[in-house]
């Protein structure tokens, strides 16, 4: 089988087959072999009408507001407060939508965006910052993010990316 292989020090990690490269991990993969097993006990729960939202900032001032806007709304809410947990919250509930801090601890928002953008089906992310730089628009495009959303934003902000309450 042939891919694109990234290694740390203790072991090599299949990724995906393509030629692009990514810095060492560690990488959060659900293998094909598992997968199905994934899906058939998350869609056991009768969750469908809800909208999966992860909130993933380290401030927890911030995850708790927009958590609080987005439960308001009816969505299934999960939180994370750095970059690895935020790969293994979007996986494990099968995030719709994740809200994602740009400026975190272990791994930037840059990167756990792009990771996302690996995931099957993989969420819409909205980048969220308090950075004042002009390239942010520029970089989430890059990342494959939908937004940015510049702190301090307000519920009305966060509730428009919510595809049952703008619609």
């Amino acid at each position: 089988m042939t891919g694109l292989t990234c290694s740390d020090q203790s072991s090599t990690q299949m990724l995906m087959p393509n030629t692009m490269t990514f810095p060492p991990g560690p990488y959060v993969l659900i293998p094909p072999h598992i997968a199905y097993l994934h899906e058939s006990v998350s869609m056991s729960a009768d969750r469908s009408s809800a909208v999966r939202a992860l909130v993933v900032d380290d401030d927890p001032d911030i995850r708790e507001f927009v958590g609080r806007v987005l439960e308001s709304a009816g969505c299934e809410v999960h939180a994370a407060a750095d970059g690895e947990q935020a790969i293994n919250q979007a996986i494990e509930s099968k995030a719709e939508v994740v809200f994602l801090d740009i400026k975190m601890p272990l791994q930037y928002g840059w990167l756990v965006c792009a990771k996302l953008k690996l995931v099957e089906p993989s969420p819409t992310v909205v980048l969220m910052t308090g950075l004042d730089c002009d390239d942010l628009d520029s970089f989430s495009e890059f990342v494959k993010a939908v937004d940015v959303l510049r702190k301090p934003f307000s519920a009305e902000d966060v509730l428009g990316f919510i595809p049952s309450v703008s619609a």
